[in-house]
């Protein structure tokens, strides 16, 4: 057992009114509420024995973890009251971490404490002479992994919906619980959301989480952490039990799009052309064509036209805002408004290419008299941010708009939707680009 130095002593001593141990005692003892745990684990450090009294000095208590490795993680200092005593003080085993900063290179992770029994140090230091008084070292073992949890889907960004699902519950006693996103913009300076958790006291479980990330979130790499607490208040003082992090990535608020092609591959219909074809590169973030967002077999089945929420894969640094069709692509845009998809929210703009003429959507074995009438309108009147833009080849102008308009834009009443910005998109559709290729329908 550690004892204190004479030279130490000899600094006490120093010092009016000191009164530290006897050369050759036994050193101060510290309380710990666990001697071992998972990687994350929360620990409380009381005092057994108190500092040693300096008359007219200020004394801080520092508690700290030193793993199997030799690595230290310290908890925050206290100070210590004129009689020695000090509040317990509260030290996380170190979980696996990430600390992402304004970049678009992911973070790795730590390995966080690593297995093996360590040691819980504590120490009392006046802030005067220097003098230091060690705490025995009390063994904690490390053992098993941190806790677990998912996050989906692997990205965020403003007015992207994410959601925590628990893989290991919090440990026994615990009774809050809090969820969250993190990154480190300066030295001191972190950006970061926080949301409760519903836990379940009597066995540590928490029910799946699902949020909608604000406007700040762009463009970076975030830490998505889970934590338990010992207080029913999930910001209150108590020992911190922290699961292993997950990295998340963030995407800038605009720019990505979505193209629903009436064809199969870059080749359109084109009968002035050799082979009556041309190819034409759809210039979207993605495309999809007709085989990918129809259903074979099913008619007006639109299963296959909404995505899930990663429609863009997180690889393209850009969220999904645009979504556009062609001809019989009309049907994607209208589907996905359609759809109770998360992203739904995030759509700004919708872009129409000669969607067709009033017999095309009259048909009754087309689809488009399946869909709510007003549609499109109330898309519109949801938001002064969102803009609906038609490309009027022959076919469209030609029949002055009627099919959009009764099926999409006026509601069954025979009107539109109150403040419906309904005239912003009509004078668009009027122009007259004509159009030298037939589209498909």
């Amino acid at each position: 057992m550690a004892t204190v130095s004479a030279a130490l002593a000899a600094a006490f001593l120093l010092t009016p009114g000191a009164q530290p141990p006897a050369e050759g005692a036994p050193a101060p003892k510290i309380d710990v509420s666990a001697s071992q745990g998972r990687p994350g684990t929360g620990l409380t450090v009381a005092a057994l024995d108190p500092c040693p009294t300096v008359s007219g000095s200020t004394q801080e208590l520092t508690a700290s973890f030193t793993d199997a490795a030799g690595v230290t993680t310290y908890a925050a200092n206290q100070q210590v009251n004129a009689d020695g005593t000090w509040s317990p003080v509260h030290v996380s085993v170190p979980a696996p971490t990430a600390t992402p900063r304004s970049t678009a290179v992911p973070p790795p992770l730590t390995a966080g404490a690593a297995g093996g029994t360590g040691e819980i140090r504590a120490y009392c230091l006046d802030s005067e002479s220097g003098a230091r008084v060690d705490y025995a070292p009390v063994p904690f073992t490390v053992a098993g992994t941190a806790r677990r949890f998912t996050v989906t889907p692997g990205f965020t960004g403003p007015g992207t919906s994410i959601t925590f699902r628990p893989v290991d519950p919090c440990p026994p006693g615990s009774r809050s619980a809090s969820a969250g996103i993190s990154r480190r913009l300066a030295e001191n300076k972190v950006e970061a959301i926080t949301f409760n958790l519903k836990m379940n006291t009597a066995n540590g479980t928490w029910s799946p989480l699902t949020e909608t990330i604000g406007t700040t979130f762009g463009f970076s790499w975030y830490s998505a952490y889970v934590v338990c607490r010992t207080t029913p208040d999930s910001h209150g003082p108590g020992p911190v039990t922290r699961y292993a992090a997950v990295t998340v990535k963030g995407l800038p608020a605009t720019g990505g799009s979505l193209y629903y092609s009436p064809y199969n591959g870059p080749d359109i219909a084109y009968p002035g052309k050799p082979g009556g074809k041309l190819k034409v590169v759809s210039p979207a973030t993605r495309t999809l064509d007709a085989n990918a967002w129809q259903v074979a077999g099913k008619r007006c089945d639109p299963g296959r036209a909404v995505p899930p929420q990663d429609a863009l894969r997180g690889q393209y640094g850009k969220q999904l805002t645009t979504l556009a069709g062609w001809s019989l692509g009309r049907l994607g845009p209208v589907y996905v408004l359609k759809s109770k998809s998360e992203w739904k929210p995030r759509i700004n703009h919708i872009v129409l290419f000669d969607p067709g003429s009033a017999a095309e959507l009259f048909d009754r074995e087309g689809c488009d008299s399946d869909q709510d009438s007003g549609l499109l309108a109330h898309w519109l009147a949801a938001s002064s941010h969102n803009r609906l833009t038609v490309l009027a080849g022959r076919v469209t102008a030609n029949c002055n708009r009627l099919g959009l308009n009764c099926n999409y834009a006026v509601s069954r009443s025979g009107s539109s939707p109150r403040s419906s910005p309904i005239r912003r998109w009509a004078p668009a559709a009027s122009v007259n680009r004509s159009s030298s290729a037939r589209t498909r329908r």
